[in-house]
C-alpha cells in the first residue's frame, strides 16, 4: 500500500509528464498568426456522410487535449482547393509515440477537381528519366512519376459538399504528420497548375545539370585526346551525353572514335606523300619502291594501332567519368530534397569528382578479396 507521500510523488510525476506531452502536442498548431508546416502523409482522408459523424471526445478533452487550431486546418485545406465550413475533433488515440487526432472536416469544393494518372517526368527514358528514377516528385505516386496533366479528366466541379475524416499524428518530439486531403484521388485545378510549373522547373534543372556534366566530360576528353599524337583540338567539336549512353559505342566504330578521328592528321597519307617524287633526280627502282612502300605501311599500321589502343583507353576513362558524374548528381538530388515538392538541384562538382577512377592495383584488389 502506497503511503500518502509516495502517492503525491507519483501524482506529481504523472502531472509533469502529462503537461510536457500536452505542451508538445499543443505546439503542433503552429505559432500564432502562422500556419504550421505539417508534413503530409500518404494516407488520404476518408470521405464520410455528414450525418454519420459522431464525436467520441468530451468538451473537456477537446479543451485540453491539444491538436490543431481550426484556422490552421482551414488554411491547410484551402491550399488543396477546399473551403472549410466546420471542424470537429471526433477521436483521440494514444500510442507509444504520442497521439492521433481525428477530425471531421466539413468542406465545400472551391474549384474544379480532376483525375490524373501517373506519367514519367520526361519522355527521355534513355538519359533524363533515369536521373530521377529514385526521386519522389509527387506524393502518392511512384518515384520518378508525376501527374499526367495532359490527359486529366474532370471529376467534379466547384460547390460540392465534402465531409472528411482527417487525421493528424503528433509525436512526443513535436513532429506532426497530416493525412493527404485528396480522399477520392482527385486533384484540384490550382494544384495541377502549380504542379505544371514545378515540373517545368524540374526539367530545366535536369537540362542544366546535363549541360554541366557534358561540359566537364568534354573538357576531360579534350585533355586526354591532347596526349594523342596528331590531335588537333580546333577540329574537335565534342561528344554529346546521348552518344555516351549508347550501348553500342565502341572505339573504331562508334561515335567517340568518329568524333575524334577527324581531329587527327592523316598520318599514312602524309608519310606517303612526303616520300613521293625522286631523290637527287633518280627514281628508285621498282623493288626499292616496293620495299619502301611496305615499310611505310608497316610504320603507319603500327602507329595507328598504338593510337587506337590509346583512344580505347581514353574512351573507357571518359565513360567511367560520365557514369560517375551521373551517379554523383543522383546523390545530390537525394541529399537536397526532403519533400516531394522540393526543387531539383543543378549539378555541381568538385575537382575530386572530376578525376577519373584510379586504376586498380594488386594491393587494392587484395584488399577487396
Amino acid at each position: 500500500m502506497k503511503t500518502p507521500i509516495r502517492k503525491i510523488k507519483t501524482l506529481a510525476a504523472r502531472t509533469v509528464s502529462g503537461l510536457s506531452l500536452l505542451a508538445t502536442l499543443c505546439s503542433c498548431g503552429g505559432d500564432a498568426g502562422r500556419a504550421p508546416d505539417w508534413l503530409v502523409g500518404d494516407d488520404p482522408a476518408l470521405t464520410v456522410r455528414e450525418d454519420a459523424v459522431r464525436s467520441e471526445v468530451s468538451w473537456f478533452a477537446k479543451a485540453f487535449a491539444g491538436g490543431a487550431r481550426q484556422e490552421d486546418i482551414a488554411a491547410f485545406f484551402t491550399d488543396y482547393g477546399y473551403d472549410v465550413t466546420a471542424v470537429e475533433l471526433v477521436k483521440i488515440e494514444k500510442n507509444i509515440s504520442g497521439k492521433i487526432f481525428t477530425y471531421a472536416v466539413f468542406t465545400v469544393t472551391a474549384q474544379d477537381f480532376y483525375r490524373a494518372g501517373a506519367a514519367p517526368l520526361s519522355d527521355d527514358t534513355e538519359l533524363t528519366q533515369p536521373l530521377v528514377a529514385a526521386a519522389e516528385l509527387e506524393r502518392g505516386l511512384p518515384p520518378g512519376a508525376v501527374w499526367d496533366i495532359a490527359n486529366k479528366t474532370r471529376a467534379h466541379g466547384a460547390g460540392r459538399n465534402v465531409a472528411l475524416l482527417w487525421k493528424l499524428r503528433a509525436n512526443r518530439r513535436g513532429k506532426t504528420v497530416a493525412d493527404h486531403p485528396q480522399a477520392d484521388g482527385t486533384v484540384s485545378d490550382s494544384r495541377l497548375a502549380a504542379a505544371r510549373d514545378r515540373y517545368a522547373a524540374y526539367r530545366q534543372a535536369l537540362a542544366a545539370s546535363l549541360d554541366v556534366i557534358n561540359r566537364e566530360v568534354n573538357n576531360f576528353l579534350r585533355q586526354r585526346l591532347a596526349t594523342v599524337p596528331g590531335f588537333d583540338a580546333g577540329k574537335f567539336d565534342g561528344i554529346s551525353n546521348r552518344e555516351l549512353t549508347r550501348s553500342g559505342l565502341r572505339v573504331g566504330g562508334g561515335d567517340l572514335f568518329g568524333a575524334a578521328a577527324g581531329s587527327f592528321g592523316g598520318y599514312r597519307e602524309a608519310r606517303m606523300g612526303a616520300a613521293a617524287g625522286t631523290i637527287a633526280g633518280f627514281a628508285y627502282d621498282w623493288l626499292s619502291k616496293e620495299n619502301d612502300k611496305k615499310r611505310r605501311e608497316k610504320e603507319a599500321a603500327a602507329h595507328n594501332a598504338a593510337r587506337r589502343a590509346q583512344l580505347t583507353a581514353i574512351e573507357k576513362e571518359t565513360r567511367q567519368l560520365f557514369r560517375a558524374l551521373l551517379d554523383k548528381y543522383q546523390t545530390q538530388i537525394a541529399d537536397a530534397r526532403t519533400r516531394p515538392d522540393d526543387p531539383l538541384p543543378v549539378a555541381h562538382f568538385t575537382s575530386a569528382d572530376l578525376a577519373p577512377a584510379p586504376k586498380p592495383t594488386p594491393a587494392s584488389l587484395a584488399e577487396k578479396k
